[in-house]
């Protein structure tokens, strides 16, 4: 499974070990084994930099709330889309939706 992360945040954590590097310098450290280490850093920033980007947008996340019962059923709307839909009663809503089907929503959350 891909995890996603932030190219930006990549870019960041190797500048800031491109500094360290570049402290080092001052330690009487092997100026070609510096560069080395320079040169690699370089090249993972550039190697990162043409990566192609994942096609992916932010989870969103939502809730059933209790909306009204006809005898039968139990309507529930996504507190997102306001869609709502009937489900069997005494039966947890996110038994039968786990995502909202009008919006994708995921329903599991009380933060929107």
């Amino acid at each position: 499974m891909d995890d996603y992360i932030s190219r930006e945040a990549g870019f960041e954590i190797l500048q800031s070990r491109l500094d360290s590097i570049s402290q080092m310098s001052y330690l009487n450290m092997d100026w070609h084994e510096l560069d080395i280490m320079r040169n690699a850093i370089k090249d993972a920033i550039n190697d990162i930099g043409e990566v192609p980007a994942a096609n992916v947008q932010p989870i969103r996340h939502g809730r059933w709330e209790y909306y009204k019962n006809n005898g039968i059923f139990d309507t529930h709307k996504c507190t997102l889309c306001g869609e709502k839909y009937e489900m069997y009663m005494d039966i947890e809503p996110t038994t039968i939706y786990k995502y909202c089907p009008n919006c994708g929503a995921r329903m599991n959350s009380d933060a929107e």
